[in-house]
């Protein structure tokens, strides 16, 4: 299998700006490390983990959504919060 194309820190900054601009918030990182952080996970899945597509997809959600836990963006909204968790909670 052929190296995937992974994420760079500048292409999650354009997808967050472009997340704010559709559902509002503070445009910024808090710490671009934890954000470097996940990328890296991702990518050490795949070399070092000998992980395929799918493990490298699993690795971007879990690591992103762990460093967005630790408010990795100025905004503090909690967008990777699943739909299913928010509804169960009795928020609407």
């Amino acid at each position: 299998m052929s190296e995937p194309i992974f994420l760079s820190l500048d292409e999650v900054r354009r997808i967050h700006t472009r997340s704010l601009a559709e559902h509002g918030g503070t445009d910024g990182v808090r710490d671009a490390g934890l954000i470097e952080s996940a990328l890296a996970s991702a990518k050490n899945t795949f070399i070092y983990g000998a992980g395929d597509v799918f493990d490298v997809a699993a690795a971007y959600a879990f690591h992103l959504a762990e460093a967005q836990r630790s408010s990795m963006a100025i905004s503090g909204r909690r967008r990777g919060r699943p739909w299913f968790f928010w509804r169960a909670t009795g928020n609407t």
